[in-house]
Formats: structure tokens, C-alpha cells, sequence
């Protein structure tokens, strides 16, 4: 009898006990004996020349172990960064200063409150220099250089261009031009930053900190160490979410790890609230003018996009967030002509890099589009979005095939389980429905860590452990691996463990990046429990005296298929035991390399972040649409959103829990960024404003909506199983949906996110006037 199916069932998290319990061990959780305790020594100003450093009173304080400046620590001509051509930031600044809160010096200490007094202790001398807080300021003739070698203040550029943009656009029966922006987001995390290093005489650091990326944490402490890669593990933790924040290496993880070889011993850097929203990273604001042309029958002719981003003092990984908009934009809709300029601008502020949101204000923007052509060319909005959406096996602008693609689908479902054509325009005063649509990628190009490799030892009682490079930053990771290896394998999830994250114990992966848990990292998993099932079969075989392809497994069993009855068997430990003797031990080996094309994207100095790049740059992308109702207050401009439905396209569904429970966490983080979460700067002082929870203001459940979610559960030819990215892509429709409906419910437009209150009014007023 064969055995039931893992796929497609309800599994808890295997995690959500010790989470609940207390017993989860996060960085703050981990002290270890002789253990130092640092603090950072911050910049007050948003632009300085560093002209002294004085530490010798900190250095005086007793209980103090070390100092560290980056005058005499930070080690010349190495820069931290994703991307080669990009880095543009030391760990400690020995020149200038560029943002409020920029890591200044160091102090290792006894305790915490030495290690805070010892900083107030350090004197620096700096000389202020002139400021710019916003890219238009930044691209001004003449505005202040951030960084001397970047004329413009532009840290990077993207360009596409295909087809001819301008004849189509001339030729065009209606061409719809806007111009949206998207504020600066947090990405909010609840647990503040924390980064140990133990540093051993035999010149080997143990590293714990939270990151989304072990095997790239690993990478940046080795150029900037410059120790062996054999010479840093990086240690597997429990997260509380990363959301991006988490996807390149921060300074105090450096820190740590030079402070701990400094002293000899373990150092702890524990950021406060203030100091995480201030000095860590920040979703880039964005700009974007798009004009988009129209025949008369709603067929688009092409699409010009030009968008500027904000990317804080330093590129950081903000070099990916200028492209992967584009990998949004191209896949959603149709455009024989296509033209996309981004320019990444430098400017005086916390550092962005990338955010699980990417980019929905470009998903925006052709939704709010499609409603505002279908009412200039007589045709429903709906239609527009039909005629003009992505099919199956489609060729992007930039030549990527969509492999799979429920878009269409998704519509038709949302709009049907929402009631959305019988409410529209009927819901009464200031009240209203809105649609919207998005996508996103599962695994984009990640150059030599675009794959990951996974591997699974047995024990002799039958029991195995699964090795995967990934990390779970509280999505599921650690439940989806052990369900693909015991799916493969056919044993009890109970009987599979699993070590994550270490880089001294699993291979290669390219972490929680890129969406590529389920379609890489799982993938590599499955795979290797495919080899183990295959050894074991064999074993079994010859115990059997029969060949592997006439044995099959029964619970923890292996039988001959051809017997009608019971016959022999042999349990699942026997046969570990018997590899064991004959020196052949069971394991398995799993390689899964994502379906991009490495050597397009090589060609040239800049590769995949250069000006013009072609090919597979996406192995699958997942769609999805959602609707919204609201309710506006005409007084007040405060908006509540009473319901979502988000229908998501994201393959075969593996575990409907998890993906429920991460599309309402998804829903949530676009709605706080689609009507709350304001980032807002002190212009004279150049710091932020909003670093805490009282002042950014994150969605409570008070102001959680009805969600209802629901899956397509069509198949991708290349994911385990037929499964995509499950979390993110159908959410980016949200901001979309919440202007269309604030626009049905009292007819106004808003073309800036987050809407929030005076925003509103003030459309609202300018509307009535």
C-alpha cells in the first residue's frame, strides 16, 4: 500500500513550539563564557571630515579591553559590498562621515554600561560639511559630492532598451503618463540587531549574527578579514523575520570580529531600537514616470519607464533594487516596446538595501493605468488587464522565458470570490473596491550562488539529518526541507533532522535571497534524498536477494512488489546497519542549479549589473492578484480596509498553512507601507525622525483587515513538485488595489505611497476646489 502524500497538507512549523515556549535561541540568547560586550561610537552629522579621534580616556576607563578607530584599525583599500563594482563602504570611516548614526569607533567591555560610558568617553573632532537628503537634492548642478569618484552623486545606472519606444509611443491611439513615488520603508524588524564572534588562538572566528545569507556573511568577513574561508564559521540561529534587512553583511558584524581578535575573547554588539532604525538599512524610496501607449482596441504598443532610487550613503545591495523593478515590470504585461532607465542616487541618509516589497510601485502604477485608459477608451478595465497580460512560455523584454504564469487566472478567481464587478462603483458613499496585480521572482541571477547543494547522512536507527546551506528567518524553511526529505524519502517527518545555516557543515546556498528557498535550496534537498532512497533501495536489494527496482518501501520497511502477502521484509535501520559493516553508509547528495543563464549575464566589466543585460535572468516568477475594500473618512482622510482577497499563482501548493500564514504576513507589510509607515528626516540636522515604533508606525491587529487567501495550484516545470515562490509576488498588487479603491470610493487618485491621512485630505481638497 502505498504511502500518503506530504505534498499539499497542512504541516505546523516544527519550530512553533520552541518559538511559543521560549526555548528558540536568538543572538541575544547566546553568551559565552568570558564574554566582552561592545558599543558604537555614532556620528552626529549627516556629512563631516573626521579631523581626530581621541580615545584616551575610554581607554583609561577600568573594565574597558579595547578600542577600536578607523584610523588605526581599518585596514586600507578594503571596502565591504554585494557587488564587486559597487562597494564603496570600510568598516569603520577614517575620512568622512555620510549619514546620523555611521559607526564611528568601538569599545569592547566588562559589561554594558562600561562599554557605554567608555564611548561618551570618546572624543572626535570632525569639520561639517554640506548635506542632501533626497535624490533630487543629490542630482542638483553643483549639490555636495557624497562620494568623490561618483560625479552626480550616481552610485549606479540600468538601462533597457528595445524596440523603438518613441515611434510607438507617436503611433499610439492614447498614451498614459504619470508620475508615482514610493516612500523610504523600514523594514521593521522586532528583533534589534546582534552580532557575536569568538575569535580562538588558532586564528578561527565562530560567528552568530542575524543574516538572511550565511554562505554570503561568510564571503564578506573573508575580504575583509582576510582570513581563510575555512577560518570563519558562521553559526545557525533563530530569526524573527529579515524582510531584505538582513541580506548584506553590517559593519558590527565586522566590528565583533575585530574587537574579539583584538581582546581573545567573545564580543557581543547589541543595537538598540534607535540605533537599528537609524544606522541599519532602509528600503530605497522610489520615483517613477512611466508613459504607456494604447490602440484603440487597448493593445499596448510600448512602455517607457524612467525611475530614480534612493540608495542612502552607500550602494549596499540598493545596486539590486535598481533591477529588479524591471524584472517586475517586464513580466506582468505585454510591451513589444520597451524602455527602462534607473538611476540609483547617492544621498546623505541611512543605507537602503533590498526589502521583500521590491517594487510595488511599478505593479501600481500600470493598475491605476489600466482603470484611467479603460474609461478614456471606452473598454473595462478588466478587459485591458486580459488582453495585455502574459502567457505561458512568453518572452520578456530582456529575452526571459515565463515559464508558468496564472496571472489570468488569478484575476478571474480574485474577482469572482470578492464580488468585485457586482460592487464596484455600488458600495456607497466613501466607500469602494479596488484590484490589483503583481509578481515576483523565484531565484534571480546570483552569479556562482545561483544553486544550492544539500546533503543527507543516515544513523543506524533509520533516522537522517538533512544539511542545507538556507536559513529560516521564521517563513518555514526548517518544516518545507524536512517535508521534501521525507516526502522523497518516505519515512515520518519525526525521523528527519535538520542542520541549517552552518557554513562549516553544508555546502554552498544562496540563503533567503532571491525567493529561493523553495526552488533552489528544497530542490537540492529532494534531490538528495532521491540519492539516499536510491542507496537505500539497493542495500535493501541485496538483503532481498532481488534487484532495487523490485523492492519498494512499506512504512519502515522494505518488501519485494511482487508478493502478494506480507512476505519478508526488512526494516529501514537493518539496512543502515548492513551499509554500515560493508563500509558504504547511506547518504545522499543533492545539486540543484538554478535555470538562468550564467554566461550571458558574464560577458562584459559589469555583468548583471551593467547597462544592458539579456537572458534567463529569472528560473520561475509567481503572480497572483488581490482586492480591497475600504471605507473613507471625507473629514479626516483615515482610511480602514475592512477586506483583502489575495488569490496567489505560486505553483503547487506544498503546505497550505505556511503559505496562508505568509500571505497574511505579506498583506500586512504592504498595507502598513501602502498607508502608515512614513519615513520622515530632520532636515536641519539630517537625522531621522521616525526611529521607533511609536513614531514609524507599523499595522497593529487593530488595523488588520478580513483576509481571505486562496491558490491556483498550477504547476512550474522547474520547482519541486510544480512549486513556486509562495509569498510575496501575488502581495505586490496591494498598493494598486488601495488607490483604485480610495478612487471608488470618493474619486479622487493618489499616485504616492503611503497614503496617509494629510496626503488624502489634501487630494481630497484639491479635488473639490
Amino acid at each position: 500500500m502505498s504511502r500518503e502524500t506530504l505534498i499539499g497538507k497542512d504541516i505546523p512549523r516544527i519550530d512553533s513550539s520552541d518559538k511559543a515556549l521560549g526555548r528558540a535561541k536568538y543572538a541575544t540568547d547566546i553568551v559565552l563564557s568570558g564574554m566582552l560586550y561592545a558599543r558604537v561610537a555614532r556620528s552626529p552629522y549627516p556629512h563631516a571630515k573626521i579631523l581626530s579621534i581621541d580615545t584616551s580616556e575610554a581607554e583609561k576607563l577600568p573594565g574597558v579591553k579595547a578600542v577600536l578607530t578607523g584610523i588605526k584599525d581599518t585596514p586600507r583599500g578594503i571596502l565591504m559590498g554585494v557587488v564587486s563594482h559597487s562597494k564603496d563602504q570600510v568598516i569603520l570611516p577614517y575620512e568622512r562621515v555620510r549619514y546620523v548614526g555611521e559607526e564611528v569607533a568601538a569599545v569592547a567591555a566588562v559589561d554594558e554600561d562600561t562599554a557605554e560610558e567608555a564611548v561618551a568617553l570618546i572624543k572626535v573632532e570632525y569639520e561639517r560639511l554640506p548635506y542632501v537628503l533626497t535624490a533630487e537634492e543629490a542630482a542638483k548642478e553643483g549639490a555636495p559630492l557624497i562620494h568623490d569618484h561618483k560625479p552626480g552623486n550616481v552610485a549606479a545606472s540600468y538601462r533597457v532598451d528595445e524596440g523603438d519606444v518613441e515611434e510607438a509611443l507617436k503611433n499610439s491611439d492614447y498614451v498614459w503618463e504619470k508620475t508615482l513615488a514610493c516612500d523610504v520603508a523600514s523594514h521593521a524588524l522586532p528583533e534589534p540587531f546582534t552580532a557575536i564572534a569568538s575569535y580562538e588562538s588558532t586564528g578561527k572566528f565562530n560567528v552568530w549574527v542575524q543574516n538572511q545569507c550565511p554562505f554570503q556573511m561568510r564571503q564578506g568577513l573573508h575580504n575583509v578579514m582576510q582570513v581563510p574561508a575555512s577560518d570563519i564559521r558562521v553559526h545557525s540561529l533563530a530569526m524573527s523575520g529579515a524582510h531584505g534587512g538582513r541580506s548584506d553583511p553590517s559593519p558590527s558584524a565586522f566590528i565583533a570580529c575585530m574587537l574579539s581578535r583584538k581582546t581573545g575573547r567573545p564580543v557581543q554588539v547589541r543595537m538598540t531600537r534607535e540605533e537599528v532604525e537609524e544606522c541599519m538599512r532602509d528600503k530605497a524610496s522610489k520615483v517613477w514616470h512611466i508613459k504607456v501607449g494604447f490602440k484603440k482596441d487597448g493593445t499596448i504598443t510600448g512602455r517607457d519607464i524612467r525611475t530614480v532610487l534612493e540608495c542612502g550613503a552607500y550602494a549596499s545591495s540598493a545596486v539590486v533594487e535598481l533591477w529588479v523593478p524591471l524584472l517586475i515590470d517586464e513580466v506582468l504585461w505585454r510591451a513589444p516596446n520597451y524602455r527602462y532607465h534607473g538611476d540609483l542616487i547617492y544621498t546623505n541618509k541611512t543605507i537602503s538595501s533590498m526589502m521583500r516589497t521590491r517594487s510595488g510601485i511599478g505593479p501600481m502604477a500600470m493598475d491605476i493605468c489600466f482603470e484611467q485608459a479603460g474609461e478614456v477608451l471606452g473598454i473595462d478595465p478588466m478587459e485591458l488587464r486580459f488582453k495585455n497580460a502574459l502567457k505561458p512560455n512568453e518572452i520578456t523584454p530582456t529575452k526571459s522565458v515565463v515559464t508558468s504564469t496564472g496571472l489570468t487566472e488569478s484575476m478571474i478567481m480574485a474577482a469572482d470570490k470578492s464580488g468585485f464587478r457586482q460592487k464596484k462603483g455600488k458600495m456607497g458613499p466613501n466607500r469602494g473596491i479596488g484590484i490589483g496585480c503583481g509578481n515576483t521572482q523565484s531565484m534571480f541571477y546570483m552569479g556562482f550562488r545561483s544553486g544550492s547543494t544539500s546533503f543527507i547522512k543516515f544513523n543506524d536507527d533509520g533516522s537522517c539529518t538533512v544539511f542545507s546551506g538556507s536559513c529560516d528567518l521564521g517563513q518555514g524553511n526548517q518544516t518545507l526541507f524536512t517535508q521534501v526529505a521525507a516526502e522523497e524519502i518516505g519515512i515520518d517527518m519525526n525521523d528527519v533532522k535538520l542542520c541549517y545555516g552552518d557554513t562549516e557543515l553544508c555546502y554552498q546556498d544562496p540563503g533567503n535571497y532571491s525567493m529561493s528557498a523553495t526552488v533552489t535550496s528544497a530542490q537540492a534537498v529532494r534531490k538528495a534524498a532521491q540519492d539516499a532512497k536510491r542507496r537505500l533501495l539497493e542495500i535493501a536489494a541485496d538483503i532481498l536477494d532481488v534487484s532495487p527496482d523490485e523492492v519498494e518501501m512499506r512504512g519502515k520497511e522494505f518488501y519485494v512488489k511482487r508478493r502478494t502477502g506480507k512476505g519478508r521484509g526488512v526494516k529501514i535501520g537493518e539496512v543502515c546497519r548492513t551499509a554500515f559493516k560493508r563500509g558504504k553508509p547511506i547518504f545522499g547528495f543533492g545539486d540543484h542549479r538554478a535555470r538562468v543563464d550564467y554566461n550571458e549575464f558574464e560577458v562584459g566589466v559589469k555583468g548583471v549589473y551593467g547597462e544592458k543585460t539579456y537572458g534567463q535572468k529569472v528560473q520561475s516568477y509567481s503572480f497572483g492578484t488581490t482586492t480591497v475594500e475600504l471605507e473613507v473618512d471625507p473629514e479626516t482622510g483615515r482610511i480602514r480596509v475592512d477586506r483583502i482577497v489575495a488569490v496567489n499563482d505560486c505553483g503547487t501548493v506544498l503546505n497550505p498553512l505556511l503559505v496562508r500564514g505568509n500571505m497574511h504576513g505579506q498583506c500586512n507589510f504592504m498595507l502598513g507601507q501602502s498607508l502608515s509607515e512614513r519615513t520622515l528626516w530632520d532636515a536641519k540636522t539630517g537625522r531621522k525622525i521616525t526611529n521607533t515604533y511609536r513614531k514609524y508606525k507599523v499595522p497593529t491587529a487593530n488595523e488588520t483587515p478580513d483576509i481571505e487567501t486562496y491558490f491556483l495550484n498550477i504547476p512550474d516545470p522547474d520547482g519541486p513538485y510544480g512549486a513556486k515562490e509562495g509569498s510575496l509576488g501575488f502581495g505586490l498588487g496591494l498598493h494598486g488595489a488601495i488607490a483604485n479603491a480610495i478612487h471608488d470610493a470618493c474619486g479622487v487618485w493618489v499616485y504616492e505611497m503611503p497614503i496617509t491621512p494629510d496626503k488624502l485630505l489634501k487630494v481630497i481638497e484639491e479635488n473639490r476646489k
